[in-house]
């Protein structure tokens, strides 16, 4: 603030303004917002950028995909397995292959995993982050010009005759609304890459194959010895009192076969069971199924202008949604009654989406609302993205088990009419559908 004389020409009445410290201090609270917010918003767009370089991003879907590890190790065992071909094609003997393999073999890892790492590493630069301002538009008092100032700068020059220009409080009205726009669309994209990368890590994951692995692990052991053993004893290689272990072996093989089914028949019963509650709950509704994470990622990207849990974007072994539209309000509900692990627990998830600058939590219809979804075992959260009711922890399948979804329909619905009432708008994030956008 040492840079302000103690007088300015304001841009509007063309007067001498005296900076007392009142006028500085409304300046430095100014500045101090506006500089705030822009920090908070480039913070946003570095989080999403690192997201999106190592997760969420085109490029990093590509690279981390699993068949391209698959293919690294394939590659490494191709490239030994040459090295060991050309050097008995020199004409090594096999005293020296030998002692020149371990040599071999280092250097075809060292090589394959270092091109590898040059490959995935390359392109992955930070991008440096922005926030894209409009300036004010002024006139300058003393030559006419037109000017323009930056959100948050509190002292610039006319470029044409240097006279100095001080923001008015409409140019700082318009710097605060503009700093406000830019952290949102700034939340809004970091919490896109955030859920473009907790799906890709979701897809990758083995934490809902964890039956299979492990019922799976001992089916080599147990189907093939029996195979192996029992071709022996075709073949006369063993004795007749080994027949007993031989059906032993085939028993516990086909024990770990019918098991590995059981846990499919299972897991497809209770993925059936929790189809039929989402569609009775769509039809409610006039929702439709959602195919897959990303289609209700593609939702969330278009309908939802806020932040989503982490929690919340990694699947357990069951997984649906529907979207729907209740008095004009699109609406999400997701169910994930089993969590993929303690730190990614169990839900149903309904989300409303109707912008609210200020949401009213304390309005008698949203208080009604907030009843009727907690008789189904649902809080409900009022954001500036919409509505969020949520299960508590443990309620999921208690929720499914319930076949109760009309009376949760009912609840959606009247969820929508308090929306209505106090007047929140619809949100269509992609086509810049919010206020403020």
């Amino acid at each position: 603030m040492a840079a302000l004389a103690r007088s300015v020409t304001c841009p509007y009445c063309a007067g001498q303004i005296e900076l007392g410290r009142d006028a500085l201090e409304e300046l430095g609270r100014y500045r101090a917002e506006v500089h705030g917010r822009l920090e908070q918003a480039s913070e946003n767009l570095r989080h999403a950028e690192s997201w999106n370089r190592w997760y969420g991003g085109e490029d990093a879907r590509k690279k981390n995909h699993p068949l391209v590890a698959v293919g690294v190790w394939l590659g490494l065992v191709l490239l030994v397995g040459g090295t060991v071909f050309l050097l008995q094609s020199l004409g090594l003997s096999s005293r020296a292959s030998a002692e020149l393999m371990p040599f071999a073999t280092m250097g075809a890892f060292v090589l394959g995993i270092g091109g590898y790492l040059f490959w995935y590493y390359r392109g992955r630069r930070a991008r440096a982050a922005s926030t894209a301002l409009t300036s004010a538009a002024v006139v300058c008092p003393k030559c006419g010009a037109p000017q323009g100032h930056h959100p948050g700068e509190v002292l610039e020059h006319c470029r044409f005759c240097g006279a100095a220009l001080m923001p008015g409080s409409t140019a700082r009205q318009h710097g605060r609304i503009e700093a406000d726009r830019a952290a949102v669309r700034a939340e809004i994209e970091r919490s896109r890459a955030e859920r473009r990368g907790m799906l890709t890590l979701s897809s990758s994951s083995a934490a809902n194959g964890t039956p299979y692995i492990v019922l799976g692990s001992f089916l080599p052991m147990t189907l093939l010895g029996a195979i192996g053993f029992s071709a022996s004893y075709l073949m006369g290689q063993e004795k007749p009192d080994q027949l007993y272990g031989i059906l032993l072996l085939w028993v516990l093989a086909l024990g770990n076969v019918g098991l590995l089914g059981l846990v499919y028949v299972y897991r497809r019963s209770r993925r059936e069971r929790l189809e039929r509650w989402m569609g009775t709950l769509a039809r409610e509704l006039r929702g439709h199924p959602l195919s897959d994470p990303w289609a209700v990622n593609a939702w969330l990207d278009r309908h939802w202008a806020g932040p989503v849990p982490l929690v919340e974007l990694f699947r357990g072994p069951y997984y649906s949604g529907f979207a729907g539209e209740v008095l004009g309000y699109p609406v999400l509900v997701v169910a994930n009654p089993v969590g993929a692990s303690e730190d990614y627990p169990d839900f149903v998830s309904v989300r409303l989406s109707a912008w609210l600058p200020e949401p009213a939590r304390t309005e008698p219809l949203v208080a009604r609302a907030r009843s009727g979804l907690a008789v189904h075992g649902f809080a409900l959260e009022v954001a500036r993205a919409g509505f969020v009711a949520l299960t508590e922890r443990g309620r999921a399948a208690r929720l499914l088990k319930s076949r109760d979804a009309s009376g949760l329909g009912a609840a959606i619905v009247e969820l929508a009419q308090a929306a209505r009432a106090i007047g929140a708008h619809p949100i269509d994030v992609a086509a810049g559908g919010w206020p403020g956008a």
